[in-house]
């Protein structure tokens, strides 16, 4: 014998597969607020690495800073003294080049002195002999 399906049986039915969902769209609903809450803790963390960042970013535009000024002032000073040390070269060169012919024509000077100390020097060996 067919049992025949009541009204009744068929509410019955609808509300236990309908607390079924709302068990399981709860259940759901549960896990995506703690996916949401978790993202949220992401989220914080996101902008306080940011925050940092931007710290970082500033203490190294500072640095920037600092370096160009530094290497500015160190160019500036190396130009300095390539300059004085131009001029102490070309003042030595001269002075090397003016004491060369100082050396140079007394040293001529002191031969030819020589030379007619020795003719002396000869004849008057040769009037001793």
């Amino acid at each position: 014998m067919e049992e025949q399906v009541t009204n009744k049986d068929i509410l019955d039915a609808i509300n236990v597969f309908s607390t079924n969902m709302d068990n399981r769209f709860d259940g759901v609903e549960g896990r995506l607020d703690g996916v949401e809450g978790r993202l949220d803790g992401v989220e914080g963390r996101l902008d306080g690495v940011e925050g940092r960042l931007d710290g970082v970013e500033g203490h190294l535009s500072t640095l920037e800073s600092k370096m160009d000024e530094g290497f500015a002032s160190l160019r500036s000073e190396i130009l300095e003294v390539k300059a004085e040390l131009t001029k102490l070269i070309e003042k030595w060169e001269k002075r090397t080049r003016e004491d060369s012919d100082v050396s140079s024509s007394d040293y001529l000077a002191l031969k030819v002195r020589v030379e007619k100390m020795e003719k002396q020097l000869q004849k008057l060996q040769f009037a001793q002999n």
